[in-house]
């Protein structure tokens, strides 16, 4: 691939090691990508594939290996798994990392590894990649895996679509249109499921071209419509349409999210879940009897509510890239829907005096103490829902900061976000951001919090009141940060030990998981030792140097990443099997205790690929 290519993403100015180990933040997000770059791509296939490992384990560094967990039944040995949309973070901060210092290392392992998914993991079918929830390359065998059939998921992931569109245009913006090709079931209804067909075959110059009568009743039920599919492709078709300057895609975006906006809540305008209707066989209409409105697609419940955030992240980036690209006039209304939705939920269910949400119907019912009671036709429900059991107040993420600090930027100063960023902020103990922009801010500098949402927050908000304060406890943050969570050696990160991972769900004790309520070190013991490599982490140090630098046109934006967890600091957590990895002895104690059948070898010796640090 030639680097002429990609060629916008170096910076003329080169930075020289003594510059960027000036400046302890450019220094601690270049270590991470360093290390990400020399240790986290392809060491075991032997074809030195330029695919970047999903984690690395912080002592060893190396990938460690899995055959439990998300598998598809094929795999012939432990695999290392690479699941490239979970790597948009980190494509985001490579490219940026080029920008602000002037070499293109960074860009060129990013566009390596986008190109080798094009050239080997691309189906020509239907045009997407080998990607989404459901799907993963092994970098042991080189082979392509999955779960559930193998299925094209995608969902909370906004691509890095201008640096895949810069790597293969062609390809990239078959991608773009085969993600819609593939999960739209139907197209008279927009009626989609968030599991698509690899292998559909489609004529991607017919796309946008579709004759267009209306939205009509769909024909189909069962699908999983949640709206952070919806949100995900258009987020693509917008992209497309602003990079080509083309109007159909950016009409069939529009058309989408305004499906989903005639469906909000005229009251309060919280916009619904799912955007079809659901049949039951989730087990989650369990409110029927005494809220007939609250079906699934009305209710936000349980460990649901927290996830809300990546879907709120999500409406906002649609609407900055409209900013970006000189569009917002086309999408007003999508704007306003957007602020009334995430201002709508926060006074549905937000508890100031707590610093918790609550489990709400869209139209503001409050569900809790609502007693859950079967029968159900599933022994399944989901959310964290058990019959017999109550939603508790969940404690609230501080990415709900960022969602808030991003909305007043966006908006345009919108002081619904401000009030509650302010309400939010002295809560977790950062201090009090003044009642308006023309107060002096009274902040608590003595803080302990490290948490990358506060300095995405802070630096959103500092570039709408450029105030000194603001940008020095950003910095307070990130010296935390620094301090609790990243590696010395290796530049990794991973979490402290007394973090919580999530709230108790449900009101009984009996009706509790095992890990709700836990810490880090309550679960994982010494173990936790596998840092990932889409952290949110060396993004929000990498802002802090945009916010004094002033450099906020290449500053990497977060909108959602990780593996898992999106209720807190996303991605930490992998399987136990994993975090175990390099401990043999306390791996076969977990096969054992997990009455699992270990038939395959779990010695790396065994493995003709070897490789040494």
């Amino acid at each position: 691939m030639s680097i002429n290519r990609l060629d916008q993403w170096v910076g003329r100015n080169r930075l020289s090691p003594n510059e960027i180990d000036g400046n302890r933040f450019l220094k601690a997000a270049s270590l991470f990508a360093g290390t990400a770059i020399q240790y986290g791509r392809d060491r075991y296939s032997g074809r030195d594939m330029p695919l970047f490992a999903d984690c690395l384990h912080t002592d060893h560094l190396k990938a460690p290996r899995s055959m439990t967990s998300h598998r598809t039944g094929t795999e012939p040995k432990p695999a290392v798994w690479s699941f490239f949309q979970n790597q948009q973070n980190l494509m985001r901060l490579l490219a940026s990392l080029s920008q602000f210092t002037g070499d293109d290392t960074y860009i060129r392992a990013a566009g390596e590894a986008a190109e080798y998914m094009f050239n080997n993991y691309w189906y020509p079918e239907s045009g997407v990649l080998h990607w989404g929830g459901h799907g993963y390359v092994d970098l042991v065998t080189g082979n392509r895996y999955g779960m559930k059939g193998v299925v094209h998921e995608i969902e909370d992931v906004y691509p890095y679509w201008e640096l895949l569109r810069a790597v293969n245009p062609d390809r990239g913006e078959m991608l773009m249109k085969g993600i819609w090709e593939a999960n739209i079931k139907d197209w008279d209804a927009l009626h989609y499921n968030r599991h698509g067909d690899f292998r559909k075959q489609v004529d991607h110059a017919s796309t946008w071209s579709r004759p267009w009568n209306g939205y009509k009743a769909p024909e189909i039920s069962g699908d999983l419509s949640f709206i952070s599919v919806a949100l995900d492709l258009a987020y693509a078709a917008y992209s497309l349409g602003y990079q080509k300057q083309e109007e159909a895609p950016r009409m069939w975006a529009e058309r989408l999210l305004n499906l989903i906006i005639q469906q909000r809540d005229p009251k309060t305008g919280i916009l619904p879940n799912l955007v079809h209707p659901q049949s039951d066989k989730r087990g989650l209409n369990v409110f029927g009897r005494k809220y007939p409105q609250a079906t699934e697609p009305r209710v936000y419940v349980g460990n649901q509510l927290n996830h809300t955030i990546t879907q709120m992240m999500g409406m906002l980036t649609i609407v900055e890239n409209a900013q970006k690209y000189g569009r917002i006039g086309e999408m007003a209304h999508i704007k306003a829907a957007v602020e009334q939705h995430i201002i709508g939920f926060l006074n549905a269910s937000y508890d100031p005096k707590n610093n918790t949400l609550k489990s709400i119907v869209i139209d503001g019912t409050d569900l809790t103490g609502f007693r859950i009671k079967g029968p159900f036709r599933t022994e399944k429900l989901y959310f964290g829902a058990k019959e017999d059991g109550a939603f508790l107040p969940q404690n609230i993420t501080p990415l709900f900061t960022s969602v808030c600090a991003r909305g007043y930027r966006v908006s345009g100063g919108k002081s619904a976000f401000r009030d509650y960023l302010r309400t939010m902020f002295k809560a977790f103990g950062i201090g009090d951001i003044g009642a308006d922009k023309n107060c002096e801010p009274m902040l608590n500098f003595d803080t302990t919090a490290l948490e990358p949402a506060y300095i995405f927050a802070l630096v959103d908000l500092y570039r709408v009141e450029p105030k000194a304060e603001f940008l020095a406890m950003a910095e307070r943050v990130g010296d935390n940060l620094l301090q609790g969570r990243q590696h010395i050696d290796s530049g990794l990160f991973t979490l402290e030990d007394g973090f919580i991972l999530q709230s108790k769900v449900m009101d009984k004790p009996e009706l509790q998981e095992g890990h709700e309520g836990k810490s880090v070190s309550e679960l994982l013991q010494d173990t936790h030792r596998t840092a990932n490599l889409d952290a949110m982490e060396p993004l929000a140090l990498l802002s802090i140097y945009a916010a004094q630098t002033g450099q906020y046109n290449i500053m990497p934006g977060w909108t959602a990443g990780g593996l898992y967890l999106k209720v807190s600091s996303v991605g930490h957590i992998v399987s136990k099997e994993m975090q175990l990895w390099f401990d043999k002895p306390a791996l076969k104690q977990f096969y054992k205790d997990s009455n699992i059948n270990c038939t395959w070898s779990i010695d790396e010796r065994a493995f003709p690929n070897l490789f040494k640090r």
